[in-house]
C-alpha cells in the first residue's frame, strides 16, 4: 500500500505546483497536470462545522488560493450558497448523501412555482422510493438481500436522473430568469448527487467495479449538463466581459471559467478573436447596461447581472470537479474501498482529532 503522510498545512512543493500550473486540484484530489498522476488527497478531519468550512485561513482555503482563485470565487465555494458535494468520496456516508439529496429537493420545491408540486412529486416518485430503500440498506445484514436492494435502488435512480435531466432541458429551452437559473443549477447538482448515491450503494456491497462504472457514466453525463449551463449563463456573445466597467476580479473569474470550458490555460487570444466583431456592439452592451430614454447615455445595471452567472457557473464547475475527484479516488484503488480510511492507525487518529481539512500526501511524490 502506498505510504501516506498527513499534513495539517499545505506542503511547499504542492503550493508551488498549484501556483505554477504543474499541479491541479480536481475536487479533493491534487494531481500533476501533465500526466494526471495523483499526488495528494484532501480529507475532512473531525467535525467540519459551518464555521470551519467557510474559514478564510484553513487548508481548503489555502489550496484554493494557491490555484489562483479570486476572493469572490473562494467565498462562493466555501459559503455553500447551493448544495456542494463532499470534498472526498472516502468517508462520504450513504446516510449523508440521502440527507443532502432531500435538502436539495426541498429547496427546489420551495422556488418552483410554474408547475403544480403534486405533478412534480409524481414524476419523482422513483427518487423518493430510492431514498427510502437506501436507508433500509444500512440496516440489512443479509448480503443477498442487500445486493437485491442495491439493484432496486440503482434502477430507481436511473429513472430519477432521466426525469431530472428532462426538467433541466425544459428549463434551458424556456426563458431564463433568476428563478429558472437557480432551478437549473440545482437540477444538475441533484443529478450529481444521484450519481454519487449510485456509486456508494454499489460500494456498500463491495462492488467497486460497478461503482466506478456508474460513477464514470454519471461524470460524463453531468459534464455535458454543466457545460450547457455555463454557456447558457454566460451567453453566446461575451465581448461584454472586456468592457471597461468589468472589474479585474470578475474578468479573471470569467477567464478561469473559459479555461475550464476549453480545457486549456491559454485562452485570451482565442477569446479576443472570437469576440472582436462585437467590440463594442450596442446590442452586446445590453448584457450589462440599458438606456433609460432613447438617445441618452447608457446606465450600468446594479448589481451587475454577470455576478450571478459567474457565481452559479463556478459552483457547478466545483461540484463537477469534485465528482471527477471521486472518480479518480476509485480508479486509484479498486481493491478495497475501506483502505481509504485505514492508512495507518496513528494517521487515522490524527485525521479524526483535527477539526479542519487535512492533506494526505504520497510519500516522495514530488516530481511528475
Amino acid at each position: 500500500m502506498t505510504a501516506i503522510t498527513v499534513h495539517l498545512e499545505v506542503p511547499t512543493f504542492i503550493e508551488a505546483g498549484l501556483a505554477d500550473g504543474s499541479m491541479e486540484r480536481v475536487g479533493g484530489v491534487i494531481r500533476f497536470a501533465e500526466n494526471k498522476q495523483i499526488v495528494a488527497w484532501l480529507r475532512e478531519g473531525g467535525e467540519i462545522t459551518e464555521e470551519i468550512a467557510s474559514s478564510r485561513s484553513g487548508m481548503l482555503q489555502a489550496i484554493l488560493k494557491s490555484t489562483g482563485r479570486s476572493a469572490a470565487t473562494i467565498s462562493n465555494i466555501l459559503g455553500k450558497a447551493v448544495p456542494v458535494l463532499s470534498i472526498a468520496f472516502a468517508g462520504y456516508e450513504l446516510s449523508k448523501m440521502i440527507g443532502g439529496i432531500e435538502d436539495n429537493q426541498k429547496e427546489i420545491e420551495a422556488i418552483y412555482e410554474r408547475v403544480e408540486e403534486q405533478f412534480r412529486r409524481d414524476r419523482l416518485t422513483e427518487l423518493f422510493t430510492a431514498l427510502e430503500i437506501g436507508r433500509r440498506i444500512l440496516n440489512v445484514r443479509d448480503p443477498d438481500v442487500r445486493a437485491q436492494q442495491v439493484g432496486e435502488v440503482n434502477v430507481l435512480l436511473v429513472k430519477s436522473k432521466e426525469h431530472v435531466t428532462q426538467y433541466f432541458n425544459d428549463l434551458l429551452k424556456g426563458e431564463l430568469n433568476p428563478e429558472t437559473n437557480e432551478q437549473a443549477l440545482r437540477y444538475v447538482t441533484l443529478a450529481m448527487q444521484i450519481t454519487t448515491m449510485q456509486a456508494r450503494c454499489w460500494l456498500e456491497i463491495g462492488e467497486v467495479e460497478s461503482a466506478l462504472e456508474w460513477l464514470c457514466f454519471g461524470w460524463e453525463e453531468t459534464g455535458g449538463l454543466t457545460r450547457r449551463f455555463a454557456h447558457a449563463r454566460l451567453g453566446s456573445r461575451r465581448a461584454y466581459f472586456f468592457h471597461k466597467s468589468i472589474s479585474q476580479d470578475s474578468f479573471n473569474r470569467f477567464l478561469n471559467i473559459e479555461q475550464w470550458l476549453r480545457g486549456k490555460r491559454d485562452v485570451f487570444r482565442e477569446l479576443v478573436n472570437e469576440n472582436l466583431e462585437d467590440f463594442w456592439e450596442d446590442s452586446v452592451l445590453d448584457a450589462i447596461s440599458y438606456r433609460r430614454f432613447p438617445g441618452t447615455a447608457r446606465i450600468l445595471h446594479e448589481p451587475p447581472p454577470y455576478d450571478s452567472s459567474l457565481r452559479q457557473v463556478e459552483i457547478l464547475i466545483e461540484n463537477y470537479q469534485r465528482l471527477e475527484g471521486f472518480k479518480q479516488e476509485l480508479q486509484s484503488n479498486r481493491d478495497d474501498f475501506a483502505v481509504w480510511d485505514e492508512y495507518d492507525g496513528d494517521i487515522a487518529s490524527q485525521i479524526s482529532s483535527h477539526n479542519d481539512y487535512v492533506l494526505l500526501v504520497k510519500t516522495g511524490e514530488t516530481n511528475p
